[in-house]
């Protein structure tokens, strides 16, 4: 089983592992091979996965979702578990994963700093 949450740019593991030898398999080219480190090599053979299974524009950005992975998994062989193991499996993000920035407007700064004082209490 590789876990979603395990297969991210930067991370070594052992998912990351599986999923490179999976994209080997469909013909994708990791230089290196399964190395177990998510970095550009992955990335950029993850985007041509992407693009094969009919993905398009930044849809095709190399970095697995849920409905990519498992496609994956079915055509090469494994199961994926979309579950994200920094919210429980409900689904959401968590604040950390969130990105703000509108260029003159700081309310969701203001807003964010609001949650994160809260959290803290």
């Amino acid at each position: 089983m590789v876990a979603l949450s395990n297969v991210r740019f930067g991370k070594r593991n052992e998912d990351v592992r599986a999923v490179q030898k999976a994209l080997i398999k469909r013909g994708r080219k990791i230089p290196d091979g399964a190395t177990g480190l998510f970095g550009e090599q992955t990335k950029a053979a993850y985007r041509a996965e992407q693009l094969a299974q009919g993905f398009k524009g930044t849809d095709a950005d190399g970095i697995p979702g849920c409905a990519s992975l498992t496609t994956l998994g079915r055509l090469t062989g494994f199961k994926v578990d979309c579950r994200r193991a920094s919210d429980g499996g409900r689904g959401g993000m968590a604040l950390a994963q969130v990105t703000f920035r509108d260029p003159g407007d700081e309310s969701g700064r203001q807003q964010c700093g609001a949650m994160r004082a809260r959290r803290a209490n």
